[in-house]
């Protein structure tokens, strides 16, 4: 497990620090979660074997697994399950969020100067494949977002900085 060294010095208050391990680990412990490997197999993942008493906390496994699962490049299977049901939950919870106001609604749907989005999108692809799978620059480019570096300079650059 690798932490970022800036999550030691949170400050909490004058003269003191409170690592934001600790205060998860704790906030875990007062909400009285289960231990990690009773959440894996509530959502029916395979628990991480072996693990120590403080790996049962929700959060330290969460990093443990994606340690192991993904060199802590991403999230692993309970973390990242966790978060989707939390987008989830958001999206069913707002009255506007696309799921409530057209619950069929694909981007396939969505038409620009009366071309289908993908379409529109997969012609300004220079040189790309139609056929090739969408890529989420596909998506930033579609939304008109700056996609590169420079691009996104420019805009930082046009911007008023507030004082």
């Amino acid at each position: 497990m690798r932490l970022s060294r800036a999550v030691f010095n949170i400050p909490a208050g004058q003269g003191a620090s409170n690592p934001l391990a600790e205060l998860n680990i704790r906030r875990g412990w007062r909400m009285e979660l289960p231990p990690a490997s009773e959440v894996a197999t509530a959502l029916h993942v395979r628990p991480l074997p072996n693990l120590a008493p403080m790996e049962e906390s929700l959060w330290v496994y969460i990093l443990k697994e994606a340690g192991e699962q993904h060199d802590g490049e991403r999230l692993g299977a309970v973390g990242s399950t966790i978060v989707a049901a939390v987008f989830s939950g958001l999206l069913r919870g707002d009255p506007f969020s696309y799921l409530n106001r057209d619950p069929h609604w694909t981007p396939a749907k969505e038409l620009v100067d009366g071309v289908p989005l993908f379409e529109k999108a997969s012609a300004e692809r220079p040189g790309a494949d139609p056929a090739a799978p969408w890529e989420m620059v596909d998506l930033i480019r579609a939304s008109g977002l700056p996609e590169s570096l420079p691009q996104i300079q420019g805009v930082l650059a046009a911007s008023p900085v507030p004082a």
